[in-house]
Formats: structure tokens, sequence, C-alpha cells
């Protein structure tokens, strides 16, 4: 009788033990994930496009809103990106798409374009800077090798995220 006691009683604690250290394992594997993150933010998702600016030579060519009037959304996977969109500006309009993959690490930011609406840009590489706060990202480019970029000649993409 003392055994059949004592059988649901060992139960319980090796299960409570056992949970317990389930538990304790989780959530440093949530602390990890979380510092993972901390260092290169999730840029995955759907992100809309609420300023550009494009400087050449010191000379502000074109600023949305501004001279430049449009929609452009851009989406990131695991390892791919897509922006589709269609600007307006005096006397012309343009559809926009871009395509390819992607890699960060911390604030660095890389594009290998695969399709462009325009051709030129086709099978190129852009190293950017790419800052999130919030729902706000901004990239920045073109960088050089070290992050820094031309204050003469850049160009500034402001997002907000929609997803």
């Amino acid at each position: 009788m003392k055994n059949l006691i004592f059988l649901p009683l060992t139960i319980f604690i090796l299960l409570f033990g056992f949970s317990s250290s389930l538990s304790q394992g989780k959530s440093k594997m949530m602390n990890e994930k979380e510092v993972s993150s901390a260092a290169t933010p999730d840029i995955k998702g759907a992100w809309e496009m609420v300023s550009f600016k494009a400087v050449e030579n010191g000379t502000m060519l074109y600023e949305l809103p501004g001279n430049l009037k449009g929609r452009n959304i851009k989406i990131w996977s695991d390892n791919y990106f897509n922006v589709v969109g269609q600007y307006n500006w005096d006397g012309g309009s343009s559809d926009n798409f871009v395509a390819g993959t992607y890699s960060l690490k911390g604030d660095n930011y890389s594009e290998k374009v695969i399709f462009h609406s325009r051709p030129e840009y086709k099978n190129s590489e852009v190293n950017m800077i790419l800052k999130i706060k919030g729902d706000t990202l901004i990239h920045i480019w073109p960088v050089d090798t070290s992050g820094e970029t031309d204050k003469n000649n850049f160009n500034i993409e402001k997002y907000v995220r929609l997803d």
C-alpha cells in the first residue's frame, strides 16, 4: 500500500522536474533568439515606401513626395526581395520592378539584382546601410566597403511596415 502512495508522488516529481527543465531550455532559446535578432533586424514582410531622395553631384534629382509621385512596395522573405511600384513625374511615368537575393549582417545590407525594370541594373550588386526603428526602415546607398556614403551622390529610401 505504501508503494501505491509513493508511485503517484514519484511520477508527479519526475513530470514537474522534466517540464521545469523544458521551460528553462525554452527560455534560454528565446533569449538567444532575442540577442541574435537585436544584432540583425527582422526585415521579412511587406513595406511601403513613404519617401525617396536621389542626389547626384550634390543636386537633388528626385524626391518623393516632391517632384516624384507614386507608390512602391518592397517584400522580403528569408532570402529574396521583390519591389513593385509606379512613379509619376512631370511629363512621364514608369513602372518599377526589382527582384533578387539579399544578405543582411547587422546594418550592412546587400542586394544581388536578378530582375529590374531598367536593364542596366540586371545582375548588379548594391551595398547599403539598413536601419530599422520600430515600424520604419531606412536604407542608404551606395556605400563603400567601410559603410560610408558619398554625401554628393546617394539615394535614401524610407519605408513603413505593412505587415
